[in-house]
């Protein structure tokens, strides 16, 4: 052989060598035995209007008013409309914003002894019962949500409604407070958050109801919602809002935020943070 064809034998040997040493390392994505095997069934995926809330109930006893009181001092109740806290301090509730981390004298009620447990969280987006601790729940945007305060049912139950210089008041049977509530995502993290304190009473009734363009059997109880008390809030992500009634416990809040099922009646406190909002539309071009 002569010396040109062995020198160009060689070049085409160390050219081909890198192709087929690579081709027995790696399998080209096309071949059966490297194609991924399709998923039956596809993950769940949030809708670009889901908003989730992260809400805790602390049971505080007797023994813990003062760690209570000391919480107050540290919220500001000044982000609602004043006529709006008048109303609903005539009516016995109280509600404040929690801007960032928790302070110390409520992380004191929650490591309190009836708040040690941890309770089983589970995950839906219209019941919880408030004798699991937290609870993180789904909705959907303009969609109503409920957040069952009432630990179990009342066989009776005499609420009290104060609208200016009237007081009326009515007994409900197999009654359980509830907040309703909607949310809606502003589109740059934030949602406006519309609740309202909800009785529900009586013995569940079926009847159909039309939902885009079909009609659905749905079985509840007639509900008593008082858009008197509505409160309308804008809550942004890591805040907290918090709920309860007032020292005297009065009125609505007496109502629904005492718990007379135990041995030893305790005031609930409702915390709701803002925990994920999938729209975001802040760098959206129009």
């Amino acid at each position: 052989m002569s010396p040109l064809r062995a020198g160009l034998l060689i070049s085409i040997t160390l050219v081909l060598l890198p192709l087929v040493a690579c081709s027995q390392l790696v399998k080209p994505r096309w071949t059966v035995d490297s194609q991924e095997k399709p998923a039956l069934l596809e993950k769940a995926r949030m809708s670009q209007d889901s908003v989730v809330l992260e809400v805790m109930f602390i049971h505080v006893a007797p023994q813990h008013d003062q760690a209570g009181q000391q919480l107050w001092e540290s919220l500001d109740e000044t982000h609602l409309p004043i006529e709006l806290r008048r109303h609903l301090d005539a009516n016995g509730i109280r509600c404040g914003l929690i801007g960032g981390s928790l302070p110390e004298s409520l992380i004191e009620l929650i490591e309190s002894d009836r708040n040690t447990t941890d309770m089983e969280q589970r995950r839906g987006n219209v019941f919880t019962q408030s004798a699991n601790r937290t609870q993180r729940m789904q909705f959907r945007s303009g969609q109503p949500g409920r957040i069952v305060v009432s630990p179990s049912t009342h066989d009776q139950l005499s609420a009290f409604l104060v609208d200016g210089d009237y007081t009326q008041g009515k007994t409900y049977l197999q009654a359980q407070c509830v907040l309703g509530l909607r949310t809606y995502p502003l589109g740059d993290g934030r949602i406006r958050l519309e609740m309202a304190p909800e009785i529900h009473h009586g013995q569940a009734r079926s009847q159909f109801i039309g939902q885009d363009g079909a009609w659905l059997l749905k079985s509840d109880r007639e509900v008593e919602r008082f858009d008197q008390l509505e409160i309308i809030h804008t809550l942004a992500p890591g805040q907290s809002f918090m709920l309860s009634s007032s020292p005297s416990s009065h009125g609505m809040g007496g109502s629904f935020f005492r718990d007379t099922t135990a041995q030893t009646e305790t005031s609930i406190i409702i915390l709701i943070r803002l925990a994920q909002t999938q729209r975001d539309d802040l760098f959206e071009i129009e």
